[in-house]
């Protein structure tokens, strides 16, 4: 009655549930010369070791009277004592093998956790294989300091709690991109409780290095079932130096590349049966990650680091915002305020809100289906998303191309650039199979951006039986708006006779991912426009030419650019404004062909904006895989050195450097101003130019009509020069 009175009938329930469960865990406890930790870890340690089900010490020759200093501290019928060589797996796996209970702690030296916190682990278990937890850092003087952000952080930020098989091994994929990002999923096991089952066919690694639990992790997810726990539990002291990542990937590099291509395997082999479903965004950070080129960079740059800072992005907007743009203003002023992982976490939303207002505009006109002209007759049918016109890349490329056979089926999905299209037989189609009005077809090209876009062209070749070329130049895949289903993709690709794609890397992933040959094809100039000379530059300011679909680029651009730009030919969509870049940009809008190129030989350099492939870049795929036709068209018409600016494994970056025709930097003023400072100097300017005017030919096709309708009928490129 005293105790009821007292309030502790409840305690004591809730400390005898916890004691209950404690029996189920046996822990784990390895040793080597760890004195000072063990004597720091030993009040907490005590907490749970009456309760739990066996404690099983494993010393690896302490010489510093480790193993005394617990012979005298810990005693009882449920601690065991063992002695194994050093090796800090090597005792973890002969500790499990030795235990008996349901679950394993691995209680490291220095990083322990309280009965309470072990206890919840367990509950929290269900029948998951593995329980991970954030741990509370702290330093070597066991002073709480703010820690690193781990998977575990960025994964309850998700909203994910829960992951198993594939879905789990998507995950391990996209945080184990070593040296890039360099996280396991399983964060700390002194926060984690394991499934002793799991380990009774599977072991930590033992070579490599000071990675098991890493590579662990990445070799198992897809056999294994885990519950992320939002709630911090257990503490980890984070140390004042480790161990470097060139180190610990040259120890183990060649067995993680083969175990990271396993799991790409074992992704591509379901995506190709069963789609996405279920695998989570995870998956395509997972499958982007090119561990070859990763390994040939970090041979040259032994300091590759993954950058993980964000700068303030404030949204521009003018006039009275609608409830779109208040809410995008609200988002971003909690973006300015929060931390790195934070600002990742809200990323999603931001875009999301930014693609809801972009379609908005983008699709406002028109918003049924439309059809101009008359029928036509054995002819040429085009699919794409916007317009055959001047104001956009894929535009003037396919103009270009076809300009001398006008007399074709142009179908699109919205209108971006004004309406104003090629072809004798235009048609919308944004919502519906297009109606060809008894026209018939005898060959398709289909240049996809979205759904609708594949649709239409499977639609076409369906009805008509017509032979189609896929000529891939956005990687735009997954289940959002306006994006193309993995699975749809794959459709695409199967009823298509010739595939091409617009980069080396393009083809490379899309071969992975769907099995079919996928030849690189740039988009061409004509041979007439390509400069073979050496020019020398008549002026000082830069040139900037093509739209820009990032609002995020174009703003990341204005805070780092501090010299003299002319831009040419910027009719981005309507959700792009240049505002931003007024202060040192001047446009001059669309000139003819002739003034345009007169105009571009003049200057010293051209700046081609892309993405940081970060938290920061709204278009990551884009930025990764795809190659502006601008770039191409600067080098070969004008010979322009070119400074990319973003992440050096974007498409554009690793092109620009693969054929040694300018620099790559970060957004960042510093190092842009550098780079301008030294692309201007004339040997680097004869050296790129040189090296520009050399390639041109190769970029040059007078009659890529004909290479693509004679490449279609024998199913591969007429001739091998791209490739």
């Amino acid at each position: 009655m005293r105790w009821k009175s007292l309030g502790l009938v409840g305690s004591f329930r809730q400390f005898g549930r916890s004691v209950n469960l404690l029996s189920r865990v046996s822990v784990i406890i390895p040793t080597r010369n760890c004195l000072s930790q063990v004597v720091d870890g030993l009040p907490m340690m005590r907490e749970w070791l009456p309760h739990v089900g066996e404690v099983i010490i494993v010393d690896s020759e302490s010489s510093d009277g480790t193993r005394e200093f617990l012979h005298q501290q810990i005693q009882g019928p449920n601690v065991r004592y063992m002695d194994h060589p050093p090796g800090l797996y090597p005792s973890w796996n002969a500790g499990i093998q030795a235990a008996s209970c349901e679950f394993v702690h691995l209680s490291t030296a220095g990083d322990t956790i309280s009965a309470s916190d072990l206890s919840a682990l367990v509950e929290a278990a269900g029948d998951a294989d593995v329980v991970c937890a954030a741990p509370h850092f702290v330093n070597q003087a066991g002073q709480p300091v703010a820690g690193p952000q781990w998977p575990i952080h960025e994964l309850i930020e998700r909203g994910v709690h829960r992951a198993s098989g594939l879905s789990l091994l998507a995950i391990a994929m996209e945080f184990c991109q070593v040296p890039v990002r360099f996280k396991s999923w399983l964060g700390s096991s002194a926060s984690n409780l394991y499934r002793r089952a799991i380990f009774e066919s599977r072991q930590f690694p033992t070579d490599v290095g000071h990675s098991g639990d890493m590579m662990f992790g990445l070799r198992y997810a897809a056999e294994l079932s885990a519950v992320f726990v939002a709630e911090k539990r257990g503490r980890f002291v984070l140390h004042e130096s480790a161990g470097s990542r060139a180190d610990l990937f040259d120890a183990f590099g060649a067995a993680y590349a083969a175990q990271y291509e396993l799991g790409r395997a074992k992704l591509i082999s379901h995506i190709k049966a069963n789609g996405i479903e279920g695998l989570g965004e995870s998956i395509w950070q997972a499958l982007a990650f090119d561990a070859e080129v990763v390994r040939s960079a970090f041979a040259k740059e032994r300091q590759i680091t993954y950058e993980e800072r964000a700068k303030k992005q404030a949204l521009q907007s003018k006039g009275k915002p609608d409830s779109t743009k208040l809410a995008l203003k609200h988002l971003e002023k909690r973006a300015e305020k929060a931390n790195w992982l934070q600002r990742w976490a809200l990323q999603k939303e931001i875009a999301e809100l930014k693609r809801t207002s972009a379609s908005s505009k983008s699709t406002s006109t028109p918003v049924s289906a439309q059809v101009e002209g008359e029928p036509l007759q054995n002819a040429t049918c085009i699919v794409t998303a916007a317009e055959i016109n001047e104001r956009h890349g894929t535009g003037v490329l396919l103009q270009r191309i076809f300009r001398d056979s006008p007399d074709y089926i142009h179908v699109r999905s919205m209108n971006l650039y004004g309406g104003v299209t090629g072809g004798s037989l235009r048609i919308v189609s944004p919502d519906a199979a297009p109606d060809l009005k008894n026209s018939t077809v005898s060959r398709i090209l289909a240049v996809p951006y979205s759904q609708r876009d594949v649709e239409n062209a499977l639609a076409i070749a369906e009805s008509t039986k017509a032979p189609m070329i896929a000529w891939l130049m956005d990687h735009n895949l997954g289940n959002g708006e306006h994006q193309i289903p993995p699975a749809l993709m794959g459709r695409l690709l199967d009823a298509s006779q010739l595939r091409l794609g617009i980069s080396p890397e393009f083809c490379a992933l899309y071969e992975q991912l769907y099995g079919h040959r996928v030849h690189f094809v740039p988009p061409v100039v004509d041979s007439s426009l390509c400069q073979k000379s050496v020019l020398t530059p008549t002026i000082t300011d830069g040139a900037l030419l093509g739209n820009l679909w990032s609002q995020r680029w174009l703003e990341m651009l204005a805070e780092v650019l501090n010299v003299k730009v002319t831009s040419y030919g910027h009719n981005s969509p309507q959700w792009v404004k240049h505002d931003a870049l007024a202060r040192n940009v001047t446009m001059r809008g669309f000139l003819p062909e002739n003034e345009l190129i007169s105009a571009l030989r003049q200057h010293p350099y051209a700046i081609v904006p892309t993405g940081t492939l970060d938290e920061r870049d709204d278009l990551p795929e884009i930025a990764r895989y795809s190659l502006p036709s601008r770039t191409l068209y600067l080098s070969a018409v004008g010979n322009l050195p070119l400074i990319v600016v973003g992440h050096e494994e974007s498409g554009v970056a690793r092109f620009v450097r693969r054929h040694g025709l300018g620099l790559v930097v970060p957004y960042d003023e510093t190092a842009l101003n550098e780079a301008v400072a030294a692309i201007s100097k004339p040997e680097a300017q004869a050296q790129f130019r040189q090296r520009a005017a050399e390639l041109a030919p190769l970029w040059a096709e007078d009659d890529m009509k004909t290479w693509l309708w004679t490449s279609l009928k024998k199913g591969s490129p007429a001739d091998p020069r791209w490739e």
